[in-house]
């Protein structure tokens, strides 16, 4: 959350954003988990990877410039044993839902069909 929400905020609102600094940004963090009642800092997705055995899909478009792809790689990383990343090339955050070729749709249900099947159960 720390590491994400800044570069969010600058590349989605470019003007705004980027006038923000980082000190601004993780005290508008802190202050948000206050209010919310939760605690930014354990808002952590490699922690979150790193605490379950549950298997992991992690597909990441190479071009996605609102998530960069080191935050996939990061995850995978943290949780090699249980997680599969996927990097889909020339994928931004959108274009990849458009998935021209097929090629999310196929490995997302191939690796469905393997863990919600059974490890034995042929993949696509």
């Amino acid at each position: 959350m720390r590491d994400e929400v800044p570069h969010f905020g600058r590349t989605m609102v470019p003007g705004v954003g980027t006038a923000i600094s980082d000190e601004t940004y993780q005290e508008a963090i802190s202050e948000a988990g206050q209010k919310a009642g939760f605690d930014p800092d354990a808002a952590s997705a490699v922690a979150a990877i790193q605490r379950t055995e549950a298997p992991v899909l992690l597909m990441h478009g190479t071009d996605d410039k609102v998530v960069p792809c080191w935050h996939g790689v990061r995850l995978h990383e943290a949780a090699r044993d249980h997680s599969r990343l996927v990097l889909i090339p020339g994928m931004g955050h959108t274009t990849i839902w458009c998935d021209q070729k097929g090629e999310v749709a196929d490995r997302a249900c191939a690796w469905f069909d393997r863990h919600l099947a059974g490890r034995d159960s042929i993949a696509r």
